[in-house]
């Protein structure tokens, strides 16, 4: 009994926290090109929404850009293909870095 007690001890001491099991946080500028009305921004956030790891999604259609945040592990490939499916979009990242 104290031995199993002892051995739960040692596997929970040699276990990773959650905190760094978790992907780190990037901030992402998206270049967008191909928005024109003042709709296109609301379908170009939708879509990046619907990306499993991304969050705090803004478009600007007067910039032509998106910032949002993104685990580290999507890739930037995903982001695009996810604004080219919200229509006549085309995505090119322009920063990616680390979240502060």
């Amino acid at each position: 009994m104290i031995r199993n007690r002892i051995i739960i001890i040692i596997m929970v001491l040699l276990m990773p926290s959650a905190a760094y099991l978790e992907a780190a946080e990037q901030e992402v500028v998206m270049e967008i090109k191909g928005m024109t009305c003042l709709l296109c921004p609301l379908a170009v956030k939708k879509a990046l929404k619907k990306v499993d790891g991304v969050s705090n999604v803004k478009v600007s259609y007067e910039k032509g850009e998106a910032l949002f945040t993104v685990d580290e592990t999507v890739a930037d490939k995903v982001l695009i293909n996810a604004v080219k499916k919200a229509g006549a979009y085309n995505g090119m990242i322009i920063k990616r870095k680390a979240k502060e």
